[in-house]
């Protein structure tokens, strides 16, 4: 997978945006370009006059086509990014406050803002959690509506109530929808464990004070 530039996007005018588990999103009609020349956005057509909009973020080229990344998908990533490098962030304050590398009121004052920038990724994480649980209970429905039919069918072919060319076209129709469905909930499930681990301990609490060397000066080493 790459990300896309606009020269790379301009030749895929015309075709199929196509999501990660290979449904189909809609038709590549046009680039969204900024004030200062910067691609932004797909315009994609979804059929019947209605039209889309996708940042390129959410965008990549895969295997010769252009591929939409779901929201949750980037958002999970990009959180679990934050959240690592944060907590490491202040692990290396900890780390520097013991060594005394680094005076006890700065070391606060960094320590504070960090943990401040932690809650708030805390925040947006279990936002996240909520939404991949409403998502589950959305594939669930869609998968369970979905079998349904297609027992249905197949009961009926049983019964000599349809014939093979009907449950060959109803197959077809169903059985393709299913497999992207159980793919993305078993992604979704890797990413709640993913977020749903705790921030390591040491990034939760003040790293322990050395006791001042009463008789020499602090001293900072400065490296480079």
């Amino acid at each position: 997978m790459s990300y896309v530039s606009e020269e790379e996007l301009k030749s895929f005018l015309g075709r199929d945006l196509r999501d990660t588990y290979g449904r189909k999103i809609g038709r590549i009609i046009g680039l969204c370009i900024d004030d200062f020349g910067e691609l932004k956005a797909l315009q994609v057509e979804h059929g019947s006059a209605n039209l889309g909009q996708y940042s390129c973020d959410h965008i990549v080229i895969d295997r010769g086509a252009v591929v939409l990344i779901p929201d949750w998908k980037v958002s999970s990533e990009l959180i679990q990014k934050e959240l690592d490098r944060v907590a490491r962030r202040i692990q290396a304050l900890g780390e520097l406050l013991r060594d005394q590398q680094i005076p006890a009121n700065i070391y606060e004052e960094l320590r504070r803002k960090h943990s401040a920038t932690l809650s708030e990724l805390r925040r947006r994480k279990d936002e996240l959690a909520e939404g991949l649980k409403k998502r589950t209970g959305q594939i669930d429905r869609q998968v369970d509506e979905l079998i349904r039919f297609l027992v249905n069918v197949k009961m009926e072919y049983k019964a000599g109530i349809i014939d093979d060319n009907a449950l060959g076209i109803a197959c077809d129709a169903i059985e393709p929808n299913l497999k992207p469905l159980i793919e993305e909930k078993k992604d979704i499930a890797r990413a709640m464990e993913k977020i749903e681990k705790p921030t390591p301990e040491s990034a939760e609490k003040p790293a322990p004070v050395a006791p001042p060397k009463t008789d020499e000066p602090m001293v900072l080493q400065l490296e480079g």
